[in-house]
């Protein structure tokens, strides 16, 4: 090993997926990249966009490995991630139904509630912001497909954990100062 992701991004999306269950009423989430045929609706799709976007300073920590002689590094810093959620309904049929983007909107809406906060924290990420909510209704023959989407900021921190077994941890034993003898010391007067 050299170089590892310490980052645990299947803990973030899972707080994503139970933050969506518990808020909008509807128990399945899938990963919008799986190849597999779509569930009934209701439904949510998640997919990251964009992921690692530095967002701030990172902390570097060198520690010398006495046993394997080489210097291993920790990177730790604050990144940005870009999630896209969709919701999928039929249209309603009856007037207090709700339809996607009603659903989004509880579901945002719900995003400061302390037990919504503490569930992202546990995971190591909490939420910046967020699109305003985009209507992607779709008609499907004779009916219309209620779609809704809206991308969650995201701030985590990212981490990295080098081993230095790629050789970029050596450790310096030596080191040759200029010296007349050496030829690498140039006085002038």
């Amino acid at each position: 090993m050299a170089i590892a992701l310490l980052t645990d991004f299947t803990a973030m999306m899972n707080a994503i997926e139970a933050w969506l269950k518990a808020s909008t009423g509807i128990e399945t989430v899938i990963d919008k990249n799986q190849d597999a045929e779509r569930p009934a609706k209701p439904y949510a799709a998640i997919k990251i966009n964009t992921r690692g976007v530095r967002f701030g300073f990172d902390d570097v920590v060198e520690n010398h490995n006495t046993v394997s002689n080489v210097i291993e590094r920790n990177v730790v810093g604050p990144r940005k991630m870009t999630l896209q959620v969709e919701i999928y309904t039929e249209q309603k049929t009856v007037a207090n139904q709700s339809e996607a983007g009603d659903l989004l909107e509880i579901g945002l809406m719900s995003l400061e509630q302390t037990f919504f906060v503490e569930l992202f924290n546990s995971a190591n990420f909490s939420v910046l912001d967020h699109t305003a909510i985009n209507n992607l209704d779709e008609q499907l023959g004779e009916r219309w497909e209620r779609r809704a989407q809206t991308d969650l900021i995201l701030l985590y921190t990212g981490e990295t954990f080098n081993d230095g077994t790629d050789g970029s941890g050596n450790w310096i034993e030596t080191a040759e100062a200029p010296s007349e003898s050496n030829t690498n010391l140039n006085i002038t007067e």
